[in-house]
């Protein structure tokens, strides 16, 4: 997308491709960002240099620390993104990797988002948050795998079952009363 300072772009397969908005996008280094607009040939993908895609990630070495990926205008001028809303408590270090822990639904667990370059306070003080250099160079795609399924994927039935099966219980107990 053309003027765009967090690297959306588009991508030639749509939804006759089987892909619909939400879908996670990736190359074998790790991911890139997800489609938010789908047409029938051809999709958007916002990057994960935006700060309009949030992702929860945790460092790979100790499987413990976690925060949420998100950019900002000031990291993607320079192609990284920011780690944010880390407790102070915490083992990270300069060089880790930090990965999707696959607890949204939108991404897939454990694929690589990016590595460690400084970490600092908060503005407010209150939180620890790191600069990422993401694992993939968003401005030098020539290919992107779209993830159209995966385990533990978020989908809008689950959601709706979900609602019918609290109704159901809530009818049970009105019947019981």
């Amino acid at each position: 997308v053309t003027n765009d300072p967090f690297k959306s772009f588009t991508i030639d397969k749509g939804s006759s491709d089987g892909i619909l908005v939400n879908c996670p996008v990736v190359t074998s280094e790790g991911l890139v960002g997800i489609t938010v607009e789908v047409s029938e040939h051809v999709s958007t993908v916002r990057t994960i240099l935006s700060p309009d895609l949030s992702v929860a990630a945790v460092a790979s070495s100790s499987g413990a620390d976690q925060g949420i990926i998100e950019g900002n205008v000031l990291a993607s001028e320079k192609g990284q993104t920011k780690l944010i809303h880390v407790p102070k408590k915490n083992k990270l270090k300069r060089g880790d990797l930090l990965i999707t822990t696959g607890t949204s639904g939108l991404f897939p667990k454990d694929y690589p988002i990016g590595t460690i370059l400084d970490i600092g306070l908060d503005s407010n003080g209150l939180s620890v948050c790191a600069d990422i250099q993401p694992c993939v160079d968003v401005t030098r795609l020539t290919s992107v795998i779209v993830i159209t399924d995966f385990s533990g994927k978020f989908h809008e039935d689950d959601e709706e079952e979900e609602k019918d099966d609290k109704n159901a219980e809530n009818e049970d107990k009105a019947d019981e009363d």
